[in-house]
Order: C-alpha cells, then structure tokens, then sequence
C-alpha cells in the first residue's frame, strides 16, 4: 500500500496493517451464511447493482441498495442474500 494513502487511513484512532481490495459478482441468488469465527476480518462492500439483504443472528434486517457502503465487523454473524 502507497504509504501517504496508509499515513492517511492511520490518522486518529484507527490503524490499517493490511488491505485487500477485490471485486467480484455476487452470488445470485444463493444465500451466504457467517457464523461466529468465520470471518477474522473487517469488511466492507461496496453495492454497485441490486441489493443486498442482510439479516443479523437477532433476525433484523439490513437492506443495501446500489451506492451503498456495508460495513461488515469481524465475527458478525449473518446471513446475506444479493439480489442483482
């Protein structure tokens, strides 16, 4: 990572080891389903079609339409659903 863009993002109280920038197709429409320890990692997801639903292990519900930024917590347990 270009180190001003890593001296930007460590500004206040936040600090960044590592980040992994990817794209993919969402998998339409088959359910994901996270349970406790799956995920290690902070994530966010950037909508750029569709929507996607996300349910937490309370039963509430996220809805995320395109343009939308989720951010998903390490050790969150969903279960997710994209309807592109």
């Amino acid at each position: 990572m270009n180190n001003k863009i890593l001296e930007q993002i460590t500004l206040g109280n936040c600090h960044v080891k590592r980040m992994v920038i990817y794209r993919d197709d969402a998998p339409n429409p088959k359910k994901i389903i996270c349970k406790e320890g799956d995920r290690v990692f902070d994530r966010y997801f950037y909508v750029t079609k569709g929507t996607i639903y996300i349910q937490n292990k309370c039963g509430e519900e996220v809805v995320a339409n395109a343009g939308t930024i989720v951010y998903l917590p390490a050790d969150v347990e969903y279960v997710s659903h994209w309807d592109t």
